[in-house]
């Protein structure tokens, strides 16, 4: 069996925030989607339906639109206004959504208390390119983050970013979300996911930690989740079948082929062919509320108060499926890189502290042993390369789109997922703990 597990060091407190690829740079997710003109319309705050001035880009972001959104949650104290604002993009954004830290200058009545709001917020909407929010309307991408925050994220056992206010602009479907700045609290951090090594091993086993618990919390044996949360083979972006279908020939005529050698080309070819299997194996089973893009990009860790320290953040692609998906999204494509010696024992460690904390959740451990849970995240390689084949749908790659592919890539190649059964051990007789 494994070897035992040491709690993991002291997480560091980075005196600056790492740097991060630019938002040109960042890798394709299908996440959001932008407004074609501001309109006045309802939105939604915290279940309060409110009248305000929708932004449609972050230059439309003003003093009034902030200063609405901290006074609707009591962070904004009698007597003190919203002087000015500086918004900049963040150092990473998806290309179907546009994020922007706003840097907040208060102003005080002489009758005011010495206290003022937070110094800056992160302001998270649609994409600037009508394209990129067609694609995300036509996927759901801003209607399903919003029920996150209005219906999930108050019970959630994971840590999520406190949301202010939620605007939604019901005429074009754009969906604008104030939210706390992660990097200002004390020993929170986000790394840069395309550092050598991507995360280490304690992150990672931290992400493990948060996930079970996520996991747990929602699983279910045979019953139903909430309807509205779409199954992994129901998200364009996710659908092993569809994208091996639609990609795998542009995929075979990709940079990203071409620089494999024959082991990992044949095991290419073996997991395309295998993707239909795969999608029978995964709708089989318990399932569970699943992020779907639980990558190093969109996570925090070090955040007092919450489970292993780790918040989850960018809740577009959320729904339903197999939980150690989620984990092997993370590994491969933020975790260790191609030829690593040692990945093996690697993620054996991590699937081990998913499955703890699985059943400190509650997870029935005779229903769901330790080599139930590591073939759904080794079948979680195998989807995780699937799902990469659509990076051959943005043109030619930027250096970070082939670090990704060729991290996930290899993830499978060297894990030899492509070759497991397509067969989850869920309830099997005889199966060893």
């Amino acid at each position: 069996g494994p070897a035992p597990i040491n709690p993991p060091d002291q997480q560091p407190v980075p005196s600056a925030m790492p740097a991060f690829p630019s938002p040109m740079e960042a890798a394709p997710t299908l996440l959001t989607s932008r407004p074609v003109s501001c309109a006045t319309l309802a939105g939604l705050v915290e279940g309060k339906t409110v009248d305000t001035v929708v932004p449609a880009t972050l230059a439309e972001v003003t003093p009034a639109f902030l200063a609405g959104a901290l006074r609707s949650v009591g962070a904004l104290p009698p007597g003190v206004t919203v002087a000015e604002i500086a918004v900049q993009p963040t150092e990473v954004s998806g290309f179907l959504s546009s994020t922007g830290r706003a840097a907040i200058t208060y102003a005080r009545a002489p009758t005011a208390g010495v206290a003022v709001g937070p110094p800056s917020v992160i302001v998270k909407m649609q994409a600037e390119s009508e394209t990129s929010r067609q694609v995300a309307l036509g996927a759901d991408n801003y209607e399903m983050e919003r029920r996150v925050y209005e219906r999930l994220a108050s019970e959630m056992v994971v840590g999520t970013a406190g949301c202010l206010q939620i605007t939604r602009d019901a005429r074009t479907g754009n969906v604008v979300f104030v939210m706390e700045d992660l990097s200002v609290l004390p020993g929170a951090y986000s790394i840069d996911q395309w550092r050598p090594g991507g995360c280490s091993a304690d992150e990672a086993l931290a992400v493990a930690r948060a996930l079970g618990g996520l996991h747990a919390q929602y699983w279910q044996w045979s019953g139903a989740l909430p309807a509205w949360l779409p199954r992994t083979d129901q998200i364009e972006a996710r659908d092993a079948v569809g994208l091996a279908a639609s990609c795998g020939d542009a995929f075979r005529s990709s940079y990203h082929y071409e620089v494999l050698g024959q082991h990992a080309r044949e095991a290419v070819e073996l997991a395309l062919a295998r993707a239909r299997d795969l999608e029978l194996a995964l709708r089989a089973g318990p399932q569970t509320l699943l992020h779907h893009d639980a990558r190093a990009d969109n996570l925090f860790w070090g955040k007092a108060g919450v489970p292993a320290g780790v918040v989850f953040l960018d809740w577009q692609m959320v729904g339903q499926g197999v939980g150690a998906l989620d984990l092997a999204w993370f590994s491969a494509s933020s975790f260790l890189e191609p030829g690593e010696p040692l990945r093996w024992e690697e993620n054996r460690r991590l699937c081990v502290a998913y499955w703890r904390s699985l059943v400190e959740g509650g997870v029935d451990a005779v229903r769901y042993p330790l080599e139930a849970a590591w073939r759904d995240y080794t079948l979680g390689f195998l989807w995780g390369f699937l799902v990469v084949t659509q990076l051959t749908k943005f043109g030619e790659p930027s250096e970070v789109v082939k670090a990704f592919c060729a991290r996930v890539t290899h993830a499978m190649v060297e894990l030899d997922a492509h070759k497991v059964p397509c067969q989850r051990l869920v309830g099997e007789p005889g199966v060893d703990a």
